[in-house]
């Protein structure tokens, strides 16, 4: 029984003094500031589109294509942070958002 005690506590000691784990909390810390961030710009996006529907009658598609790559993104740091996927998110991995609204302004 105090072998198994012993061996549990030896794994605990080296899940905290892992570097993999630490790195993957900073990362998650940061990732969760910038879902923040995106959630914000969505919420902002919802406004405008609002304020479009109410002026013009109808949503405008280019906020509807860049809420769509926002809302990606999201979803892609909440699988990370949700410990679903390891791939890290941008800017750590991943494809870039800013490049895919970039596109989305081009096309308009």
């Amino acid at each position: 029984m105090a072998k198994k005690k012993q061996a549990k506590q030896e794994e605990i000691k080296q899940n905290i003094l892992s570097i993999q784990s630490w790195k993957r909390i900073g990362i998650m810390i940061i990732m969760a500031m910038l879902n923040k961030f995106t959630q914000w710009s969505v919420n902002l996006i919802a406004m405008m589109q609002s304020f479009h529907l109410l002026t013009k009658g109808s949503d405008n598609p280019m906020l509807t294509k860049i809420g769509e790559q926002l809302a990606q993104y999201s979803l892609s740091i909440m699988r990370f942070l949700s410990f679903h996927s390891d791939e890290r998110p941008f800017p750590f991995g991943g494809p870039s958002p800013i490049d895919a609204i970039k596109s989305i302004l081009k096309d308009f």
